[in-house]
């Protein structure tokens, strides 16, 4: 019985560390070290994960999809630069790899290059249309050129294609705060929050909406979700303050204004420490 337990032990060792089973037995191969790399990127740790997929390459000169994760490692350590290149050599090994004229697309926006950008993430799409990732990056530029309509629909599109991709319901609920169409941003928000219920800036964001909308009372139970879920939060002990201080509740505003002052003071966020005192003289 002894002997078959450590025979099912061994056996699970080996089954959860395929890479390292394959050096052991002389096994090396480009994907064993592809994949090594995809889990040291997956725990943030870039450097060994560059370092395998370098090995990776070394194996397989053609191995598009090593330069691909190689490009990925780049545009973590922000140089766009080097990512666009090994992109381009993903794309000249296999021009239908839609997550490398993604990935471009990001590395040409953080550039400045917007043309680029753009002409990247559209053809990410008309090679894979179902692939809602370009859908976001464009719908982001778009904000940025100050263009909500083309963002709309963009981030239409994402959602469409992927019901659950918080980051579109929060992003199309902001576009939505920009066009005044505070409803529908309510809308979005909440689908977030349905999504993802402790991503804490959708909360001080749908409080600020509420506010607008004249529901006090929503705004505040927003605000104080989002200081629950993130004690750190000043902008929304701030917004507190002020929905406090229009309703006439002077101690319980100072009691925010001070919270807020604090949180500021050791971030050391100038900018909102002046705002507070001001309120508070």
């Amino acid at each position: 019985m002894k002997a078959i337990i450590v025979t099912f032990t061994v056996i699970a060792v080996f089954i959860s560390f395929p890479v390292f089973c394959a050096d052991i037995f002389g096994e090396e191969s480009a994907e064993s070290h592809l994949m090594a790399g995809k889990e040291y990127y997956d725990k943030s740790d870039f450097g060994s994960a560059l370092s395998e997929f370098n090995k990776a390459i070394s194996l397989d000169p053609d191995y598009a999809s090593a330069y691909f994760r190689k490009g990925c490692v780049y545009l973590v350590f922000r140089q766009p630069q080097m990512a666009i290149k090994y992109f381009e050599k993903t794309i000249q090994l296999n021009a239908e790899f839609a997550a490398a004229y993604q990935k471009m697309g990001e590395a040409y926006n953080i550039l400045g290059k917007t043309d680029q950008a753009i002409a990247s993430l559209q053809k990410a799409i008309a090679i894979n249309p179902v692939f809602f990732q370009p859908y976001n990056s464009l719908g982001d530029i778009f904000v940025s050129l100050n263009k909500p309509l083309d963002a709309v629909f963009y981030f239409r599109k994402a959602i469409e294609i992927n019901p659950n991709d918080y980051y579109a319901n929060y992003k199309l609920g902001q576009v939505y705060v920009k066009l005044n169409n505070l409803r529908d941003a309510i809308t979005f928000f909440l689908r977030t929050l349905r999504i993802n219920p402790q991503y804490v800036q959708v909360y001080y964001d749908i409080g600020n909406t509420y506010n607008a909308l004249g529901n006090s009372s929503d705004a505040l139970a927003a605000f104080q979700r989002a200081i629950e879920l993130d004690p750190g939060f000043g902008e929304a002990y701030y917004a507190m303050g002020l929905l406090y201080a229009k309703s006439g509740s002077v101690k319980e505003a100072q009691d925010c204004f001070e919270k807020a002052k604090k949180v500021f003071n050791e971030k050391g966020q100038t900018r909102w420490v002046e705002k507070v005192m001001k309120e508070l003289e």
